[in-house]
């Protein structure tokens, strides 16, 4: 079997809330992880809309791809999401799927 993951979507997808909770599981210091945050929540953006620039608005979640730090910022919150599965699975509220009978289990 073959496994092919899409990582557009998680860069636009990733809350922020979850990525200031991996950096400060990871015990970065607090000022370190507030200077990751306001390059994160400074940006602001607009559209052209009809040819006509839009009101900015701000985003409320996501990383920017091409960003240097974005790259590092997906596979640190992927990472803490694998292991928030694995514990669950251990405890039993999550049943991992199994594609075939006697297959390793897909959590």
């Amino acid at each position: 079997m073959a496994l092919k993951i899409d990582l557009k979507n998680p860069y636009d997808c990733l809350r922020w809330p979850f990525i200031r909770e991996t950096l400060l599981d990871l015990k970065l210091s607090i000022t370190l992880v507030e200077v990751i945050m306001n390059c994160l929540n400074c940006s602001s953006f607009s559209m052209l809309w009809n040819g006509e620039k839009t009101e900015a608005f701000t985003p409320s979640r996501g990383v920017r791809q091409g960003e240097p730090l974005s790259p590092y910022l997906l596979v640190l919150c992927m990472e803490r999401l694998n292991q928030i599965i694995e514990d669950v699975v251990i405890r039993g509220t999550w049943k991992p799927a199994v594609a075939s009978r006697g297959g390793p289990p897909l959590s």
